[in-house]
């Protein structure tokens, strides 16, 4: 499941004629670098949660990707809401199954998702525990296991520092149901606006566990702001370069 709802407000100029998700990073729209990593790993089938400009990201896929097995779902109020309920959105489609839950305006190298996928069976979220956490980070805060504690962009708790969670997340069959139930609380009782790490830390603080899988070394980026954006394309453009 990929979440592109947003606006991408801090990119504009740029998004407001295209979703962020459809901006492009080194050549390639985010959207597309990530269904031709998925593809690449034999994942033939995704779910986009979509809102602002919608239309223009079915359009896209059914040009680029023409052989996916692809659903759209829409977030009608999306200016209102944040992931959690973009999330919630899906819920008839992957309630009790196992999925994986990808921010609409992340860029990473194939290796990346590999570790991802190459976890057991669980709830796991990718973090680089190499970069400098800042005040938009979300961080995870856990024990040397890897079992995650705290998560969220003020968890500040005891424990040892996991890293950043970088918006690429593993849910497991047995807690998927559990997540879905669990974001519609939160979402009841403390509002639209949260994300969806709201709901994995409710269930954390009741006893599921997720752990950590670390991704140092390996190129990702979160495209917020035109100064993300920015080294993201020296970065990717750089690799594209190295490969060819």
């Amino acid at each position: 499941m990929i979440l592109v709802a947003g606006r991408g407000e801090r990119l504009r100029p740029l998004t407001s004629r295209v979703p962020k998700s459809l901006v492009p990073v080194a050549g390639k729209a985010i959207l597309g670098r990530m269904i031709e990593t998925l593809e690449e790993w034999g994942i033939h089938s995704v779910i986009l949660v979509t809102g602002y400009r919608a239309r223009q990201v079915q359009e896209y896929v059914g040009r680029h990707s023409p052989g996916l097995n692809v659903r759209f779902v829409r977030n009608p109020i999306y200016a209102k809401t944040n992931t959690l309920y973009s999330l919630s959105r899906a819920r008839r489609y992957v309630a009790g199954r196992s999925f994986l839950l990808i921010d609409g305006d992340l860029v990473f190298e194939p290796r990346v998702l590999r570790a991802l996928l190459r976890t057991a069976s669980g709830n796991f979220l990718v973090c680089d525990r190499s970069v400098a956490l800042d005040a938009e980070a979300v961080r995870a805060i856990g024990n040397a296991r890897g079992v995650i504690r705290q998560v969220g962009k003020n968890s500040s708790g005891k424990g040892i520092p996991l890293g950043e969670s970088i918006g690429l997340a593993k849910i497991g069959k047995q807690a998927s149901r559990r997540l879905f139930t669990t974001g519609k609380k939160v979402l009841s009782k403390q509002g639209l606006q949260h994300y969806y790490e709201a709901a994995f830390q409710a269930m954390i603080d009741a006893g599921i566990e997720f752990r950590a899988v670390d991704t140092r070394g390996a190129k990702w980026a979160e495209i917020d702001t035109k100064t993300d954006l920015r080294r993201a394309q020296a970065s990717f453009d750089k690799s594209a370069k190295h490969a060819r």
